[in-house]
């Protein structure tokens, strides 16, 4: 693990203490946490296996999987995301955003698309109620990532018109390998117009 500190009002002691672990978890001592120099390896240690509850902040439950768009916790990161067998396409998004709401039914027509694709996971995180682990990052909503197979430490930020063809042609040009998609189901086909590129900051 990493210990990293920066000078704020946080406590008494004026410093705020960051743990950052091996996968890029970034861990905050909570300000009513006491630490010295003398006990600072045992809060690190603490803080990593939950001893003291801290960040990454993560909805405890995984979620049942019921439906194409896989639904992804801080819990099951490692499973969904990281998974170097996979390709991943990661939205990070608030259940408040209008923005978000409005992309549901193309997300959800994409993963139709992507069902028969063993090799690709179309998924979301709700990231107003789970932490991110470094290097990715939302600042505004929604926030897409690639994650190419492998390539966990080199996530592609998504950047363009959020639509079937633009998600498919974005995943394709960062991949080598041909992904297959597929007509969507009916109850997930979309007759309106494209989404306009817009995020809830």
């Amino acid at each position: 693990a990493v210990v990293s500190t920066q000078s704020t009002g946080y406590n008494d002691t004026g410093v705020v203490m960051t743990v950052i672990d091996e996968d890029g978890w970034e861990y905050t001592v909570p300000k009513e946490t006491e630490f010295t120099f003398d006990n600072l390896k045992q809060v690190v240690e603490d803080i990593i296996s939950g001893t003291i509850r801290g960040k990454p902040y993560k909805e405890e439950e995984p979620p049942v999987q019921k439906k194409r768009v896989k639904r992804v916790v801080s819990g099951t990161f490692r499973e969904y995301v990281l998974n170097p067998d996979v390709h991943t396409l990661i939205e990070f998004y608030s259940p408040y955003c209008t923005h978000c709401k409005a992309l549901i039914p193309t997300y959800n027509e994409l993963a139709s698309r992507a069902r028969e694709e063993k090799g690709l996971v179309i998924a979301k995180m709700d990231a107003t109620e789970n932490s991110l682990p470094r290097p990715f990052e939302s600042r505004g909503f929604p926030t897409i990532y690639f994650v190419p197979k492998g390539r966990s430490v080199r996530p592609i930020k998504f950047e363009g018109e959020r639509t079937i063809e633009g998600f498919i042609e974005f995943m394709q040009r960062n991949t080598k390998e041909e992904l297959k998609f597929v007509e969507p189901e009916e109850k997930y086909l979309r007759r309106d117009g494209a989404l306009p590129s817009r995020s809830c900051n």
